[in-house]
């Protein structure tokens, strides 16, 4: 039985709620259209995300859906399509998306896409670069900002290509990403709230990493 980690619902506002962890049993996943394939994921990462989901600050938090993100793993089983069962025994990472294949400019499907941000340190005409959500759910931008003619952009995941083409330059140049750290086992419930412990302070450099199986092994997930 394939399983993962979730949050579980206490009583508590967000920000000041700090949901425990627990193991999920998942019934065994197989694909369900011609294109869809299954993973046997080996290893997954926190992001701060995750974080956020914990203290219900992320937009949509549900309970019961599984954590974590930026996998690794192979392709088990595929669809009647081509284009999928030609995956089958791959290794692959997993970077879901929708809306978004190719376009630079930006998604080719956009919904309700908001920037705010600012801060006083950014000279006249200044950017401010927002990547994802590191800090929390709100970013106030200042009209001294506004008067400052200063700019603010987004910078999250990119388009399919883009992640497509930063891969094959990391393979490229043989770059290696950096890890902070490495739990064992989806199971380790202790172990893993340390990983949220180490994002929490801020201590960690690097990826903090669940292996859930050894590659080539059965996974749990």
């Amino acid at each position: 039985m394939p399983t993962a980690i979730a949050i579980r619902k206490v009583d508590g506002k967000p920000g000041s709620v700090y949901y425990p962890l627990d193991k999920l049993s998942l019934p065994p996943q197989t694909p369900t259209t011609p294109t869809a394939v299954t993973v046997r994921v080996a290893a997954a990462a926190l992001n701060h995300r995750d974080l956020f989901i914990r203290q219900h600050l992320y937009p949509g938090t549900t309970f019961g859906v599984p954590l974590l993100a930026d996998g690794v793993g192979v392709v088990t089983a595929a669809g009647s399509s081509p284009s999928a069962s030609r995956w089958v025994g791959k290794r692959v990472v997993l970077n879901p998306g929708t809306g978004w294949a190719k376009d630079p400019a930006g998604p080719e499907s956009p919904k309700g896409y908001a920037i705010l941000g600012g801060t006083k340190a950014n000279p006249n005409g200044g950017v401010i670069v927002s990547y994802g959500m590191t800090l929390g759910p709100k970013m106030p931008f200042l009209m001294s900002a506004v008067l400052k003619n200063i700019e603010v952009k987004g910078s999250t995941m990119g388009s399919r290509l883009e992640f497509k083409q930063m891969v094959e330059f990391v393979n490229e140049k043989k770059l290696k990403p950096v890890v902070s750290r490495v739990v064992s086992g989806i199971d380790n419930i202790e172990a893993i709230d340390g990983l949220f412990e180490d994002m929490k302070k801020g201590s960690q450099f690097g990826k903090l990493v669940i292996e859930i199986a050894k590659e080539g092994e059965s996974s749990k997930l």
